[in-house]
C-alpha cells in the first residue's frame, strides 16, 4: 500500500457556494445520524469539502471537518488518507481512472505512428510505386 501525505501548504481555492448554505447542508448530513454517531459524516463532509476546495482536499478543509464534528484532527487525516477517494494534492481537471489504460493508449500510438511513417515514405518518393514493391504479384502473372 503507498503512502498518502497531505500536500504541502499551498492555497486552497475559495468555495464558491455560500458559507451559511454550506454549514446548514453540513449540519443537515450530521443530523442523518444517530445521537453519539455524529462522527460517521466524516465521509460526505470531506467530500463535499474536496468539492469546495477544487478536487482535493488541502489540511485546512480537514481541520475544519474535525472541528465541526467534535473529532481529533488525526482521525479526520486517518479517514482522508485511508480512502483513495480524496485527494490529498491538487489535482488536474481528469482524474486518472477517466484515461484509458496505458497499454491501450500506447498501443493506439504506435499505430498512428507506423501509419503516419508509411504515408510520409509513400508522399516523399519519387517514382510510382510498382507491383514489386508492395510484395503482390503483378497484374500479367496474376490468374483470370
Amino acid at each position: 500500500m503507498a503512502v498518502r501525505r497531505l500536500a504541502r501548504r499551498t492555497a486552497a481555492r475559495r468555495a464558491s457556494p455560500s458559507r451559511p448554505r454550506m454549514l446548514a447542508w453540513a449540519k443537515a448530513q450530521i443530523a442523518k445520524y444517530p445521537e453519539g454517531r455524529q462522527a460517521s459524516a466524516v465521509i460526505p463532509l470531506l467530500w463535499r469539502a474536496q468539492e469546495q476546495a477544487g478536487g482535493w482536499l488541502p489540511q485546512k478543509a480537514i481541520e475544519h471537518v474535525a472541528e465541526m464534528l467534535g473529532m481529533a484532527n488525526i482521525r479526520v487525516l486517518e479517514v482522508a488518507t485511508f480512502y483513495t477517494m480524496f485527494n490529498l494534492e491538487p489535482v488536474g481537471q481528469i482524474p486518472r481512472p477517466a484515461l484509458r489504460h496505458d497499454a491501450v493508449h500506447a498501443a493506439r500510438l504506435r499505430r498512428a505512428d507506423d501509419r503516419s511513417a508509411i504515408a510520409g515514405s509513400a508522399s516523399s518518393s519519387t517514382s510510382p510505386p510498382t507491383a514489386s514493391s508492395h510484395g503482390s504479384r503483378s497484374s500479367a502473372s496474376a490468374p483470370a
